[in-house]
Formats: structure tokens, sequence, C-alpha cells
């Protein structure tokens, strides 16, 4: 995507990603976050979203989707969550409180 097609609200990018990104690589595809999940290895989530998250601290901007995904993948990673899209759940709640503050 260029960075024109990049500019709107949140929303609008996040969904305009998401599009493009299963148009490319569909759905059977499993990248390889998933598969260091799936094969029990050490994920790359504190040098990925930790980093963000991490930064943002730095820079007194909340990152509570960062943050919330870490902490679902520690969970993963120790096996108190299994692996599934019954995870997006626990991001949810943050994801409504983020758009509402942003309205």
């Amino acid at each position: 995507m260029t960075a024109e097609e990049m500019r709107g609200s949140t929303d609008e990018t996040l969904k305009r990603t998401m599009l493009t990104l299963f148009s490319h690589i569909g759905q059977k595809s499993i990248n390889s976050f998933l598969q260091d999940l799936i094969k029990g290895r050490p994920t790359e989530v504190h040098h990925m979203n930790g980093l963000v998250a991490a930064k943002g601290r730095v820079a007194g901007i909340p990152t509570p989707l960062n943050d919330e995904i870490v902490r679902i993948v520690e969970r993963i990673e120790a096996g108190q969550l299994s692996i599934g899209p019954e995870n997006l759940g626990l991001l949810e709640g943050l994801v409504q409180v983020e758009a509402a503050a942003q309205r």
C-alpha cells in the first residue's frame, strides 16, 4: 500500500490494510508468529508489540492494545490460553474504548 492509501481514520486504515493483506495472502497462510505459537517456540512478541509499548511509555503515549497483545501471547506461551480466534474477544473491549476515546 502507498502512503496515500494509509491516510485516513484509524478504522478506515485498519479495514483497508486488513482487506489488502487478506487479498494477498489468503486465509490459509500461517505467518511466522503463529507458526512459533503452534510449534511451542518463543515468539517475537516482546520485540514487536512489546517494543511499541515500551516506546509508548517513554513518549507518554498509552498503548493498551499492544500491552494486551503481549499479555495474551505470554499466556498462550505459558499454556494458560489455547491458540484460537476466541482470544480476539480479549481485545474487543479495548478496541471499543479506544474508538470511543477518538470520537
